[in-house]
């Protein structure tokens, strides 16, 4: 079960923009991410290397967690991500 200290440890690494590390530290090795209706990509290290190679597309990242809750086995957080990437088109997620 993620305690808040985890959480807010996991945030602060994704923040200081080492996501690729986040995700090899704090996620199980049979994570999955599904970006809105792609299928989704499944292992740890599958999803080390596909964030490393989207962040590699990219000349700036800014990522910052509004919102956080843990319940249980269970955690949301609402991220903001801006992006630009190396045609210096800026774009802005929030998930």
């Amino acid at each position: 079960m993620p305690s808040r200290a985890r959480l807010d440890e996991f945030i602060a690494v994704v923040e200081s923009g080492d996501h690729a590390g986040a995700i090899e530290r704090y996620y199980t090795e049979d994570s999955s991410m599904q970006e809105n209706t792609a299928p989704p990509r499944v292992g740890r290290d599958v999803l080390v290397t596909h964030e490393r190679a989207a962040l590699a597309r990219m000349t700036h990242v800014c990522s910052k967690a509004i919102s956080s809750v843990v319940e249980g086995d269970h955690v949301a957080i609402h991220w903001i991500f801006e992006l630009t990437d190396k045609s210096a088109r800026c774009a802005r997620s929030t998930k």
